[in-house]
């Protein structure tokens, strides 16, 4: 393939202009007039991104200015990180050559890094794929004490960006779920989890993977016995909720069912294929096939 293939073929862009505006905002955080400073410095002037974001994922210009007071020096500490992501236009075009090589009709949309309040690292609207940068440029230096349990867990250093754009990437190429059991959305996380990693060298979050390989009997077994619940609150999105055990442990169990999919494809292109839409149109149909059964 060209190596401007990608380039060519989409007009998808890096888009890190809300980052500036942000930082614009936060020199009135002490302001009396702080939430009006953050509206009309940041979320109203915006990018689509930002708006899309705001909507799922900030809610106002008041939760935005209350929990960045309350979590001020850790912002403080990430301002020069977050800065530097304007030199890194291209950090989505690895796995994007990647996955076109993979699976050719995929669609690249525009990457928009933005600032949130640690509610989301990443989702994806109708502006593309929307990544809250300020969980993952945590630095050396940053302070731990602000953070709750569940922020420490899961901010990260810029060098996992190119992981969560990968993850959100395969998100950006699967149909709309047509079931809402815990095994159809497992398999999408877990599928996502899958090529992510294939398209891009790494994941997000090692510790569930790790975590799991040593549990993952026990944890299949709990699994199956709870896979055509309409709840996902014991395996999947938990924040703070999860109880001695690490969080979010259905990414885990969707993505060894992918790799087992995976492993008895034909062959690579066709199981990328089947990963990206079969796993969520067919959720059952796509465990039977994998053939995985741990401990069998």
């Amino acid at each position: 393939m060209p190596t401007n293939r990608v380039e060519k073929r989409f007009s998808a862009r890096t888009i890190t202009g809300d980052i500036p505006r942000f930082w614009a905002a936060f020199e009135h955080l002490d302001d009396p007039e702080a939430k009006e400073a953050f509206e009309n410095l940041y979320l109203s002037v915006g990018t689509p991104g930002l708006r899309d974001f705001t909507s799922l994922r900030i809610g106002t210009a008041t939760a935005l200015v209350e929990h960045v007071r309350s979590s001020r020096a850790y912002y403080t500490s990430i301002r020069a990180e977050t800065l530097a992501l304007s030199n890194d236009a291209e950090i989505f075009l690895p796995s994007a050559r990647a996955l076109v090589e993979l699976y050719p009709e995929a669609m690249l949309p525009d990457v928009t890094f933005l600032i949130g309040r640690m509610s989301s690292g990443g989702t994806t609207s109708d502006a593309g794929i929307l990544i809250g940068t300020e969980l993952f440029t945590r630095a050396p230096h940053t302070p731990a004490h602000e953070l709750d349990a569940w922020e420490q867990a899961v901010t990260r250093p810029a060098t996992v960006l190119p992981y969560v754009v990968a993850h959100e990437l395969i998100h950006v190429q699967q149909p709309q779920a047509v079931s809402l059991v815990l095994l159809a959305h497992c398999l999408r996380e877990g599928s996502a989890e899958v090529l992510g990693e294939v398209i891009s060298g790494g994941v997000i979050n090692p510790e569930i993977q790790a975590y799991g390989r040593q549990h993952e009997q026990q944890l299949w077994e709990r699994f199956y016995s709870e896979m055509g619940n309409e709840s996902w609150a014991a395996w999947l999105y938990q924040g703070t909720e999860a109880q001695n055990e690490p969080a979010d442990l259905g990414y885990f169990i969707g993505a060894q069912i992918c790799r087992a999919y995976l492993d008895r494809a034909a062959n690579q292109q066709r199981g990328v294929h089947d990963l990206i839409n079969r796993a969520v149109l067919d959720p059952h149909g796509f465990l039977s096939d994998s053939g995985y059964a741990p401990g069998s």
